[in-house]
């Protein structure tokens, strides 16, 4: 019996520290999960800033709409997201959508979206992982509605997104695809948004054993609210606080090292309190700074290689900085952004959105 449970204590200690060496490549789902989490928060703040009437120091400029100083009413009523600002008229010059015969009467504006993120993670007892990731973007905003005292508007997008991470241990690329819904509610300078995601990943990850492939599907829902406060006819500070949750399915595999790896089901809950400095520089451009506090807390993210608990990974908080530039040309809005992340992400990002308002 005493050469039994030494004989199992060593094929226990074998399969453990086997487990343990072999821990970074088989890590590679749980790393790939953590950088969905990093995904939907971009696609959240860009559904949020995209999106009807959130953006509200959007002016359309129509070359037939009657001559209005924006500068004189920034920040005042008629606020932001009124016929005034979106420069809707017919064409007897009184207010209204003319052009309701059209396929896109209900149709406030579609747009597109490109951002580029090139960023680290920090993660315990790994080297930092180097991060590429690219959205693509495409969406429509529906046009404005009362219910009772509030404003409504509503928005769908979809997107592509790529990714690439890297240490010294593991290379994954990665790609896939999602759909988000936003609805967005306005009562004067209070605004509340929502916004809820669905989409798959699929993930190839080269290690020193070969190449292991694997697919994570999720769900993230979303809400923000935010006050303006009018400094003056050309300047608003937004405080604004998000929160967000998403919930992240990996499906087991075996490795190519012959492990059998198993996630348990990711939880992320990020809360984020924000402030905007939203400038009416001169000639319809507008400029806004931003800071923003990122606080992630994730749990049920255990990785198990053959059928033994190992340590999870988990990257909190960190701080977003960015500095926005917007300008609309007739009917075509351009918003660029270049911000800066530090903290257990840290790196740089960017991005590009062109909108169509009809």
């Amino acid at each position: 019996m005493k050469q039994i449970a030494v004989a199992g204590l060593c094929l226990f200690v074998c399969t453990y520290s086997h487990a343990n060496q072999t821990t970074h490549h088989a890590l590679a789902n749980s790393i790939t999960a953590h950088n969905i989490g990093s995904f939907q928060h971009t696609i959240t703040q860009n559904a949020f800033n995209s999106f009807g009437l959130q953006n509200k120091n959007i002016f359309n400029n129509k070359k037939d709409q009657p001559n209005i100083n924006t500068a004189n009413m920034y920040g005042h009523a008629p606020v932001y997201g009124t016929e005034l600002m979106y420069g809707e008229f017919n064409d007897d010059g009184t207010m209204g959508r003319s052009g309701g015969d059209t396929p896109f009467s209900k149709i406030s504006n579609i747009w597109l979206n490109w951002q580029h993120t090139d960023n680290k993670s920090k993660f315990d007892n790994l080297s930092p992982i180097k991060n590429k990731n690219d959205l693509i973007i495409a969406g429509l905003s529906g046009n404005k509605s009362n219910i009772g005292s509030f404003t409504h508007n509503w928005g769908i997008s979809t997107g592509y997104a790529h990714s690439k991470q890297h240490n010294n241990d593991l290379h994954t690329d990665s790609q896939g695809g999602y759909l988000s819904i936003f609805n967005g509610f306005y009562y004067k300078k209070l605004s509340i948004n929502t916004n809820i995601t669905t989409g798959v990943f699929d993930s190839s990850s080269d290690n020193k054993f070969g190449t292991d492939d694997y697919t994570n599907f999720w769900f993230s829902g979303a809400a923000g609210i935010s006050y303006d406060i009018a400094l003056d006819d050309t300047f608003v500070l937004r405080p604004v606080i998000n929160t967000e949750y998403t919930w992240i399915k990996s499906k087991d595999y075996t490795s190519v090292s012959g492990d059998k790896i198993n996630n348990k089901n990711f939880n992320m809950f990020e809360l984020s309190p924000e402030l905007q400095a939203i400038k009416h520089i001169a000639n319809n451009w507008f400029g806004k700074l931003n800071i923003k506090y990122v606080m992630t807390f994730a749990n049920n993210d255990d990785t198990i290689i053959n059928n033994i608990d190992t340590l999870n990974l988990n990257n909190t908080d960190y701080f977003e900085y960015s500095i926005s530039i917007e300008k609309t040309f007739y009917n075509t809005n351009v918003h660029a952004t270049v911000g800066r992340q530090d903290g257990d992400i840290y790196g740089w990002f960017g991005n590009i959105n062109i909108k169509y308002l009809f």
